[in-house]
């Protein structure tokens, strides 16, 4: 179906712009006309282009699958993938969700679900065989690729090691759209399912960015929406060049920062129900300060920072636990490049405690609600220990870290539990049940719970 937008932003009238006619679908049996009966000649002619665009509408095959020579080739005809039928798609077949990007060279990259790919020449008209790339570790998610305004491609799948879940998100990205490299997380866990079902898989899917064609927003970021869960649709704004390392010193106010789409160094988790925001600090209203709010009842806001990647460095920041309902928290972690958490600072209602698996930790401390805590550490990890001062004052000069790492790089604010660990059900060795039809749906979902309010000031780090 095909509708015209105006500049003034209404819509034309709908019209049908292909008929599945194999189906039995055609102008006699159906709602809205065919696009020829229009008077427009400008619109006419629009849909005529695309028509003749054979990289845009080989999208539509998947919805189609007519045999009467409109598409260029059959993606579903591949010998050794699963067959579709008439009326039934298979998941595991080629074909489905289709995307492409040009490279220098002007040669088109296709890419399909189930690590399917194939080169064109000549815009779509003729393509190389349609084979499966076997270093591309997808799970049967889809798999969507295009140029970033760096200059660079980028290819976002899902890196599974149990292909039932479909997280994480990664990247992988490449200077000339054939080798690609440096596999980065993009989103590394999900929160529970809501309503359970069959064929529910957890995690990110559904990828889909802008195509070619489709315009390209101001900016060096790529867009990508895609579903978690199949419940909740995500938008991931990704800054390019995209990655994973950073070389200076932080020192990190939020003095010359507008809003949270300006810090782009940061990695930002923000659910429907959360907000990050930059705002006045209410103890000295000159001062602008990062703002987590969190009202999710199974989900978490969480603002995460790369740091200068080494085994020895002091590290400091300022938090105002300005709301904190009980039994909600703000979680502090620093992580290794794997996401190992060998410490954790846990604020609750009360109290500043330590959580460190089954190492010594100090006793729990006071904490006031409203007024700044200036947080002090200082990581060694050949000692595999840190010191912590609160407020100047020292609570300890040795803390054992609770795992053991090398180094450390990330600095990780969340307002939730950790999620990191794959269930034993998304394991090949796991139950024989239907997924979905032994679990229950989680009840109280559908309403905001109590705020809980946190600002961060001041991330510093210094070499040590």
């Amino acid at each position: 179906m095909v509708r015209e937008i105006k500049s003034d932003g209404t819509l034309g009238p709908i019209y049908f712009i292909r008929y599945n006619r194999h189906a039995g679908w055609n102008e006699s049996n159906t709602d809205y006309p065919y696009y020829k009966t229009s008077k427009d000649k400008a619109f006419l002619d629009a849909c005529e282009s695309l028509l003749s665009d054979k990289l845009i509408t080989l999208q539509w095959w998947e919805e189609d699958r007519a045999n009467d020579g409109f598409f260029a080739i059959n993606p579903g005809d591949v010998p050794g993938s699963a067959a579709f039928s008439a009326t039934i798609s298979t998941s595991k077949g080629s074909g489905k969700a289709f995307n492409f990007f040009h490279r220098a060279d002007d040669v088109v990259v296709g890419l399909w679900k189930n690590q399917y790919s194939a080169l064109s020449p000549d815009n779509g008209k003729t393509w190389t065989k349609i084979s499966k790339n076997k270093s591309l570790l997808t799970d049967g998610a889809k798999t969507w690729g295009q140029k970033t305004n760096d200059g660079k491609y980028l290819i976002i799948h899902n890196q599974s090691v149990t292909r039932r879940n479909r997280y994480p998100m990664t990247s992988i990205t490449s200077e000339d759209g054939h080798i690609f490299h440096d596999l980065l997380s993009l989103r590394n866990d999900f929160p529970p399912v809501r309503y359970h079902a069959i064929h529910k898989s957890p995690g990110a899917q559904y990828y889909r960015g802008i195509i070619e064609g489709n315009g390209n927003p101001p900016g060096n970021e790529a867009w990508v929406v895609y579903s978690v869960n199949k419940e909740d649709i995500w938008i991931a704004k990704i800054t390019t060049p995209i990655t994973g390392i950073e070389d200076g010193e932080i020192n990190q106010n939020f003095e010359m920062v507008n809003n949270s789409m300006q810090m782009e160094k940061w990695n930002l988790y923000e659910p429907a129900w959360t907000s990050i925001e930059i705002i006045e600090d209410p103890v000295n209203p000159s001062n602008k300060v990062l703002e987590l709010k969190d009202e999710e009842p199974i989900d978490y806001v969480r603002a995460e920072r790369i740091l200068p990647e080494r085994d020895q460095f002091t590290l400091n920041f300022k938090v105002n636990p300005i709301q904190i309902p009980r039994g909600y928290f703000l979680d502090i972690e620093v992580q290794d490049i794997h996401g190992i958490r060998p410490m954790r600072i846990h604020l609750d209602t009360n109290w500043i405690t330590f959580d460190h698996r089954y190492a010594k930790v100090p006793d729990p401390v006071k904490i006031e609600l409203g007024k700044w805590h200036a947080f002090s550490l200082k990581f060694n990890c050949k000692d595999q220990a840190y010191s912590l001062a609160i407020n100047g004052k020292t609570i300890s000069e040795k803390i054992p870290f609770a795992f053991k790492v090398d180094s450390l790089q990330r600095l990780v604010f969340r307002t939730g539990p950790y999620r990191g660990e794959a269930t034993p059900r998304l394991l090949h060795v796991a139950s024989t049940d239907t997924s979905g039809l032994n679990i229950e749906d989680i009840p109280g979902t559908e309403k905001k719970v109590k705020a809980s309010v946190f600002l961060i000031d001041d991330v510093k780090t210094r070499a040590e």
